[in-house]
């Protein structure tokens, strides 16, 4: 808007010559004028759409320019009119530099939080769960788990003392291999489920048994390094591709073929085409999931879950993770929580949680959609009905 009104007033300067020989003044002060008051009405619409620097910018702008104008009128009479024009030029290149200034300063301003946030993490000796992690000797036996079953008997589970809990008398048992879908309303305690499963606290009564171990004699970092997830919102770290694939975890059988296989397994040749020690990039929501579903299959995992991992997808994407899911992972224990019903219509069981975290139902798709005042068939036929 400014440098536009710049830009006319400088051509009528370049023409005033020509406008005052051939008589046209009256005219070009009306036009003036009506540009001037067409710029005024905007600045409320402009100061609305600015953000804090753009606003200290345009101050600066204002400012600088009523004191070039200012000095420049000031010498009238003294000097040339291309020398006026030439020292205007100049000043308004000075207050360029002077909105560089407040620019980058505004910049710095919001990046310095970050780094004293940074500063102090560093400053810290010691993380208090990782102290509890390294010093947890409880140990399972060589090759724990054997396999992908889960028992959970009874459990109670709350956050803290005295809070309702979370999950109350829950007991189901998974066999090896088996793809659970879990259901339920906000609330139920899906998140919660695997919560315990990730042993994230202690329970409060019951028993969780994986591989026919109690979890409870199996040190927490133990039980997370066997049990794979593929989250919600995928966390991918500026680094290469193969930093974020294997991390600190990388087995020493993994070669870097095997890496790229891998990658094409989960349908993502164009981080084969980028390369392993290539940065990682932007990707797509699905290609984020896919990317996490192949650090799981890096890990050969005998226990998969899918905690909503295609709420944030579309239909076509979410397709392609589960087409993933299916094919690699036939032999692996899966726990699938959806909203979308029917990403878990398939599965060997469904686990519908009430809310208060009680087990309404926990059988085979089919037998739960002839209970048609279930959750589960109530919901899949609201579902069937939108589509």
């Amino acid at each position: 808007m400014n440098i536009g009104m710049r830009k006319f007033s400088g051509e009528i300067y370049d023409a005033s010559t020509t406008i005052v020989a051939m008589g046209r003044q009256p005219e070009f002060d009306r036009l003036i004028s009506s540009k001037f008051w067409e710029r005024f009405t905007m600045w409320p619409l402009y100061f609305g759409a600015l953000g804090r620097s753009n606003f200290y910018g345009m101050a600066v702008d204002t400012a600088w320019a009523t004191v070039s104008m200012a000095i420049v009128i000031s010498m009238r009479g003294q000097m040339a009119a291309a020398v006026a024009i030439a020292v205007y030029n100049q000043l308004e290149e000075l207050n360029n530099l002077i909105g560089y200034f407040f620019e980058y300063s505004d910049e710095a301003a919001q990046t310095l939080p970050n780094w004293m946030k940074i500063t102090e993490f560093l400053k810290v000796q010691e993380c208090v769960g990782k102290k509890c992690i390294e010093d947890d000797t409880r140990s399972a036996p060589a090759g724990w788990p054997a396999d992908g079953a889960i028992e959970m008997n009874d459990i109670y589970f709350d956050y803290r003392t005295g809070a309702p809990c979370a999950l109350n008398g829950v007991s189901v048992s998974i066999k090896s291999g088996e793809k659970i879908g879990v259901c339920g309303r906000t609330g139920a305690g899906k998140s919660t489920l695997l919560s315990v499963l990730f042993s994230l606290g202690p329970l409060n009564a019951g028993s969780v048994s994986i591989g026919g171990r109690d979890i409870k004699d199996v040190s927490c970092h133990e039980v997370r390094a066997n049990v794979a997830i593929v989250p919600q919102s995928p966390t991918l770290l500026d680094g290469t591709v193969r930093e974020n694939l294997v991390g600190g975890n990388r087995d020493a059988d993994d070669t870097d073929e095997y890496l790229k296989e891998t990658l094409r397994t989960c349908r993502l040749e164009v981080l084969v085409e980028r390369g392993l020690d290539g940065a990682i990039g932007q990707l797509s929501d699905g290609q984020r999931q896919l990317f996490c579903a192949a650090r799981a299959l890096l890990r050969r995992p005998k226990i998969l879950v899918l905690d909503e991992s295609t709420a944030d997808l579309d239909q076509d994407s979410a397709n392609e993770l589960l087409r993933v899911i299916d094919e690699n992972f036939k032999d692996t224990t899966v726990i699938s929580i959806a909203h979308r019903l029917n990403f878990i219509r398939s599965s060997d069981k469904i686990l519908v949680l009430n809310t208060g975290g009680t087990v309404a139902a926990f059988d085979t798709p089919e037998n739960l959609l002839k209970d048609t005042g279930g959750y589960f068939a109530r919901q899949m036929a609201e579902e069937n009905s939108g589509m």
